[in-house]
């Protein structure tokens, strides 16, 4: 029970409150960009965009499948959307594909 509401049997489940732990840690982290981005000159926005991706990546890995957690996934994969299009303006362009010479 949190508060006045009870917890239906799938959120007390181990694995639920395993990927809550995970999803809070990912917030907090998403949290912490947010707060780099209000001071935009010292901020490296190709590191900014790495952990964007790592994110992204450890929101993916996050496989439990109940409601709860999906609900949350959802809220924070939006999260990271808005950060993206905060940080992508300031990437450099892609030079398209690097050429590799296979010659030898």
């Amino acid at each position: 029970m949190i508060g006045r509401h009870r917890l239906c049997k799938k959120d007390r489940h181990r694995h639920t409150v395993k990927a809550f732990q995970l999803l809070k840690n990912i917030e907090t982290r998403i949290h912490c960009c947010n707060r780099l981005l209000l001071e935009p000159s010292s901020i490296d926005f190709d590191v900014m965009h790495c952990e964007i991706l790592t994110l992204r990546l450890a929101l993916e890995k996050v496989s439990w499948n109940a409601d709860s957690v999906n609900s949350k996934k959802g809220t924070l994969a939006a999260l990271l959307n808005d950060l993206e299009l905060w940080v992508k303006p300031h990437l450099p362009a892609s030079q398209g594909p690097m050429g590799i010479d296979t010659s030898m």
